[in-house]
Formats: C-alpha cells, sequence, structure tokens
C-alpha cells in the first residue's frame, strides 16, 4: 500500500515526462558498460531543480523508501545499480550552467551537467576548468564532486573537490543546506 501511496504522491509533484513507471523503467539501465541489462527498479525520476529533489526525497524519508541517485552512470564503484524495491532519482534534467563569472572565475551549476560541457563552457569565457577524464563526454559534474574524481590533469591541479567553493545539498530528510555564496555586489 505504501509503494502506491509513494507513487501517486511522486505523480501529484511531478509532469508525465518526470516519471518512468512500470515497463518503461526497463528502457534504462544502471551503468555506461551494462546497456543491454534493463534497469530494475520501483520507478526513475528526472527532477528538474533542487526544490523537485527535495520533494522526492522527503516523500521517500516519509514511505521509507530507498533511493538511488544516477547521474551520466560512468562510476567504477557499482553506486548506481539498482534493485526492484529502489527509487531512482535521476539528475540528467538538472543540467543548467546557471553562471560563469569570468572575474571571480567561478561556475555555478547544477549537478547534472556533462563535464565537457562545463569545459567547453569555460573555454568560451577564456577560462580553464581542469578537469579531463575518458568519461567526461558523459560524466556529470555532481559524480565527480561526490566521488572526487581525479583525471589527466590531477597532479598540477589537484582532485575535483579542490576546485568547488560551496554546495547545495538535500538531505534526507528533504531538508535543502547550501554553502554557497552568491555575489550581489555591483562593478
Amino acid at each position: 500500500m505504501n509503494k502506491e501511496n509513494l507513487i501517486a504522491s511522486l505523480k501529484s509533484i511531478l509532469k508525465d515526462n518526470q516519471i518512468l513507471l512500470g515497463e518503461d523503467v526497463r528502457s534504462r539501465f544502471s551503468h555506461i558498460w551494462k546497456t543491454d541489462e534493463p534497469l530494475q527498479a520501483l520507478a526513475v525520476t528526472f527532477p528538474k531543480n533542487t526544490k523537485e529533489v527535495s520533494e522526492i526525497v522527503s516523500l521517500c524519508n516519509k514511505y521509507d523508501q530507498k533511493i538511488i541517485i544516477h547521474g551520466g552512470l560512468t562510476n567504477l564503484v557499482g553506486g548506481t545499480e539498482t534493485n526492484i524495491d529502489e527509487l531512482v532519482i535521476s539528475l540528467e534534467k538538472m543540467n543548467s550552467i546557471e553562471e560563469i563569472d569570468p572575474q571571480s572565475k567561478t561556475i555555478t551549476t547544477q549537478s547534472g551537467v556533462i563535464i565537457e560541457n562545463l569545459i567547453n563552457a569555460a573555454a568560451d569565457k577564456d577560462l580553464l576548468l581542469p578537469l579531463n577524464f575518458g568519461a567526461k563526454g558523459s560524466a556529470q559534474i555532481g559524480g565527480a564532486v561526490s566521488a572526487n574524481a581525479g583525471g589527466l590533469r590531477v597532479f598540477r591541479y589537484g582532485m575535483t573537490r579542490q576546485m568547488v567553493l560551496g554546495i547545495e545539498a538535500v538531505l534526507p530528510d528533504g531538508k535543502i543546506i547550501s554553502s554557497l555564496k552568491k555575489n550581489n555586489s555591483e562593478d
């Protein structure tokens, strides 16, 4: 009964194109090396912003629902493997680069932005985002931060977390916390 209530609640906060159920779930996979193995999960959700992630996580907390986060699915540790009773929160629609500030040399971005897109956007502003590894065309920045990815330039520029100035996160109860600093000063 709880699963039906959870699904009904998810449908009330998400649009039809933001949730996969039933056989549609099997059109997905859990890793880029396992594309021939259909995903096993209760449902797949596609939030577009932190507020929607918070609402999904809150509901999952209320219904004691297990969650698996999917990003670029490039991890090497099995962190995206799922079971039929788990809910997937895919961050692929959280792919907005919110701000590139050439003066402070910072980028504010959602967690689902592809690393290569960030590298190119930084280059367009004459900046260097030194992340560079084989999966940069499909890996997402949220996964690189959470895994503290290294890459080809790690000895010169350090690990990913050394490049992070702030983060916004959703706690297991759905509460949003943030260490992001907004620069509202005028030139």
